[in-house]
């Protein structure tokens, strides 16, 4: 079964993990869901409900969930992410040789990261449609650990 997922869900899921917080994929709902160390921590130890307020009870049913089951995913976080290894992956997942040769090119050596955007207008619009999916096939092994 094919779940959708909103990219824009993933990035803030990302963006509003830290040292006390983390987020998750639901692999069924495709949702993002977020947790905080103290509520995984209370699931873990089979803590009591009412030992917490009661606007914590759903998110720490839901650690308990995560724990129980294989059906979410932790996102990785910013130190997980290695941006060139995903540029380079997408570069040589690219069919088209010589558009290859280029992008792999345009990514190395010092000021790669500006180049791109000088080369980036310049990619086949039947390329940019996939670019989406190229990228997330490129970074899905370097952030699934």
């Amino acid at each position: 079964m094919t779940i959708q997922v909103k990219l824009q869900d993933i990035l803030e899921g990302m963006d509003f993990q830290s040292d006390e917080q983390s987020s998750f994929l639901n692999l069924t709902t495709g949702a993002v869901v977020a947790i905080t160390d103290e509520e995984l921590r209370a699931a873990e130890h089979d803590e009591a409900l009412e030992d917490f307020p009661e606007w914590q009870h759903d998110q720490i049913r839901l650690a308990r969930e995560m724990l129980e089951t294989d059906h979410y995913l932790p996102l990785p976080d910013r130190f997980e992410i290695n941006e060139y290894q995903i540029m380079e992956r997408f570069c040589l997942s690219v069919d088209e040789d010589d558009l290859r040769d280029d992008l792999c090119d345009a990514i190395h050596g010092r000021g790669a990261f500006r180049r791109g955007s000088c080369w980036i207008p310049h990619i086949p619009s039947d390329l940019v449609v996939d670019s989406g999916q190229h990228m997330l096939r490129a970074a899905q092994p370097l952030i699934s650990r």
